[in-house]
Protein backbone atom coordinates (compact mmCIF):
# COMPACT_ATOMS: atom_id res chain seq x y z
CA UNK A 1 0.00 0.00 0.00
CA UNK A 2 2.87 2.26 0.91
CA UNK A 3 3.83 1.51 -2.64
CA UNK A 4 0.92 2.46 -4.01
CA UNK A 5 0.57 5.35 -1.81
CA UNK A 6 4.40 6.36 -3.05
CA UNK A 7 3.16 5.54 -6.67
CA UNK A 8 -0.60 7.72 -6.01
CA UNK A 9 2.37 10.53 -5.09
CA UNK A 10 4.88 9.94 -7.95
CA UNK A 11 2.38 10.18 -10.04
CA UNK A 12 0.72 13.17 -8.99
CA UNK A 13 3.89 14.68 -8.90
CA UNK A 14 4.73 13.77 -12.33
CA UNK A 15 1.25 15.18 -12.40
CA UNK A 16 1.97 18.35 -11.41
CA UNK A 17 5.64 18.73 -13.41
CA UNK A 18 3.55 17.30 -16.78
CA UNK A 19 1.41 20.55 -15.66
CA UNK A 20 3.85 23.06 -14.47
CA UNK A 21 5.44 21.98 -18.02
CA UNK A 22 2.20 22.12 -19.81
CA UNK A 23 1.45 25.54 -18.33
CA UNK A 24 4.88 26.38 -19.33
CA UNK A 25 5.04 25.19 -22.51
CA UNK A 26 1.99 26.82 -22.93
CA UNK A 27 2.92 30.54 -22.11
CA UNK A 28 6.38 30.02 -24.01
CA UNK A 29 3.73 28.96 -26.89
CA UNK A 30 1.58 32.00 -26.37
CA UNK A 31 4.89 33.72 -26.43
CA UNK A 32 6.13 32.28 -29.89
CA UNK A 33 2.51 33.09 -31.00
CA UNK A 34 3.15 36.46 -30.14
CA UNK A 35 6.18 37.02 -31.66
CA UNK A 36 5.19 35.00 -34.64
CA UNK A 37 2.53 37.59 -35.05
CA UNK A 38 5.34 40.60 -34.23
CA UNK A 39 7.45 39.10 -36.70
CA UNK A 40 4.39 38.13 -39.34
CA UNK A 41 3.53 42.04 -39.30
CA UNK A 42 7.22 43.31 -39.14
CA UNK A 43 7.95 41.36 -42.05
CA UNK A 44 4.52 42.29 -43.71
CA UNK A 45 6.02 46.00 -42.74
CA UNK A 46 9.16 44.83 -44.67
CA UNK A 47 7.70 43.65 -47.87
CA UNK A 48 5.55 47.08 -47.71
CA UNK A 49 8.89 48.74 -47.12
CA UNK A 50 10.29 46.91 -50.17
CA UNK A 51 7.74 47.19 -52.38
CA UNK A 52 7.81 51.36 -51.84
CA UNK A 53 10.86 50.77 -52.34
CA UNK A 54 10.80 49.03 -55.72
CA UNK A 55 8.40 51.21 -56.61
CA UNK A 56 10.53 54.14 -55.67
CA UNK A 57 13.49 52.59 -57.76
CA UNK A 58 11.39 51.67 -60.69
CA UNK A 59 10.05 55.83 -60.52
CA UNK A 60 13.84 56.69 -60.35
CA UNK A 61 14.94 54.31 -63.55
CA UNK A 62 12.23 55.51 -65.24
CA UNK A 63 12.94 59.30 -64.50
CA UNK A 64 16.53 58.25 -65.44
CA UNK A 65 15.78 57.01 -68.58
CA UNK A 66 13.47 60.03 -69.10
CA UNK A 67 16.30 62.14 -68.14
CA UNK A 68 18.82 60.60 -70.24
CA UNK A 69 17.14 60.64 -73.26
CA UNK A 70 16.39 64.16 -72.89
CA UNK A 71 20.04 64.97 -72.34
CA UNK A 72 20.55 63.02 -75.72
CA UNK A 73 17.71 65.16 -77.37
CA UNK A 74 19.05 68.47 -76.38
CA UNK A 75 23.14 67.21 -77.05
CA UNK A 76 21.36 66.45 -80.75
CA UNK A 77 20.05 69.50 -80.41
CA UNK A 78 23.38 71.41 -79.14
CA UNK A 79 25.05 69.70 -81.90
CA UNK A 80 22.86 71.24 -84.56
CA UNK A 81 22.71 74.42 -82.99
CA UNK A 82 26.42 75.09 -83.04
CA UNK A 83 26.46 73.25 -86.96
CA UNK A 84 23.99 76.21 -87.52
CA UNK A 85 25.78 78.54 -85.72
CA UNK A 86 29.20 77.38 -87.50
CA UNK A 87 27.18 78.10 -90.79
CA UNK A 88 25.84 81.24 -89.22
CA UNK A 89 29.53 82.43 -89.08
CA UNK A 90 30.41 81.56 -91.79
CA UNK A 91 27.65 83.07 -93.80
CA UNK A 92 28.71 86.36 -91.49
CA UNK A 93 32.19 86.32 -92.67
CA UNK A 94 31.14 86.40 -96.26
CA UNK A 95 28.90 88.95 -95.98
CA UNK A 96 31.10 91.29 -94.36
CA UNK A 97 33.88 90.82 -96.91
CA UNK A 98 31.26 91.21 -99.93
CA UNK A 99 30.15 94.30 -97.62
CA UNK A 100 33.58 95.38 -97.43
CA UNK A 101 34.00 95.00 -101.49
CA UNK A 102 31.02 96.83 -101.87
CA UNK A 103 32.07 99.62 -99.54
CA UNK A 104 35.10 100.07 -101.46
CA UNK A 105 33.40 99.74 -104.88
CA UNK A 106 30.79 102.42 -103.33
CA UNK A 107 33.90 104.85 -101.86
CA UNK A 108 35.23 104.89 -105.14
CA UNK A 109 31.98 105.36 -107.25
CA UNK A 110 31.57 108.20 -104.89
CA UNK A 111 34.64 109.60 -105.42
CA UNK A 112 34.26 110.20 -109.08
CA UNK A 113 30.43 111.01 -108.56
CA UNK A 114 31.90 113.80 -106.22
CA UNK A 115 34.35 115.01 -108.62
CA UNK A 116 32.22 114.58 -111.62
CA UNK A 117 29.87 116.80 -110.00
CA UNK A 118 32.52 119.38 -108.90
CA UNK A 119 34.02 119.25 -112.58
CA UNK A 120 30.15 120.16 -113.48
CA UNK A 121 30.01 123.38 -111.21
CA UNK A 122 33.41 123.92 -112.66
CA UNK A 123 32.11 124.33 -116.10
CA UNK A 124 29.48 126.12 -115.39
CA UNK A 125 30.83 128.61 -113.51
CA UNK A 126 33.46 128.84 -116.33
CA UNK A 127 30.18 128.84 -118.71
CA UNK A 128 28.72 131.87 -116.75
CA UNK A 129 32.33 133.73 -116.89
CA UNK A 130 33.46 132.80 -119.80
CA UNK A 131 30.96 131.52 -122.66
CA UNK A 132 27.60 133.17 -121.66
CA UNK A 133 26.18 135.80 -123.56
CA UNK A 134 23.73 137.89 -120.70
CA UNK A 135 23.65 137.42 -116.69
CA UNK A 136 20.61 135.33 -115.75
CA UNK A 137 20.35 132.72 -118.30
CA UNK A 138 20.69 128.89 -117.53
CA UNK A 139 23.42 126.97 -118.54
CA UNK A 140 23.15 124.41 -120.97
CA UNK A 141 24.24 122.18 -118.19
CA UNK A 142 21.54 122.26 -115.99
CA UNK A 143 19.39 122.08 -118.85
CA UNK A 144 20.54 119.15 -120.75
CA UNK A 145 19.44 115.18 -119.79
CA UNK A 146 22.26 113.45 -117.95
CA UNK A 147 23.65 111.26 -120.62
CA UNK A 148 24.61 114.49 -122.96
CA UNK A 149 26.29 115.97 -119.68
CA UNK A 150 29.90 115.17 -120.59
CA UNK A 151 29.43 116.34 -124.16
CA UNK A 152 27.89 119.44 -123.41
CA UNK A 153 30.67 120.14 -120.52
CA UNK A 154 33.70 119.76 -123.70
CA UNK A 155 31.68 122.20 -125.59
CA UNK A 156 31.35 124.67 -123.02
CA UNK A 157 35.24 123.89 -122.88
CA UNK A 158 36.22 124.50 -125.98
CA UNK A 159 33.92 127.78 -126.28
CA UNK A 160 35.58 129.54 -123.44
CA UNK A 161 39.14 128.47 -124.75
CA UNK A 162 37.84 130.20 -128.29
CA UNK A 163 36.98 133.33 -126.43
CA UNK A 164 39.80 133.49 -124.41
CA UNK A 165 42.17 132.29 -126.95
CA UNK A 166 40.20 134.25 -129.96
CA UNK A 167 41.12 131.12 -132.04
CA UNK A 168 38.73 128.99 -134.05
CA UNK A 169 38.98 125.13 -133.86
CA UNK A 170 36.34 122.33 -133.37
CA UNK A 171 36.70 119.35 -131.52
CA UNK A 172 35.49 115.93 -133.09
Amino acid sequence: MVFAILLAIAAIAAALVLAVRVRRQGHALGAASDRIATLSEDLDAVRNDRAEHVLRADTAEAARDEAEARAMALEAEVRAMSDKLGDAITAYEHTRDAADDLRAQLASRADAATLWALELARVDRRWHVSVAPGIDLTSPIASSPEAELPRVALEIIAAALREETGTRFAID
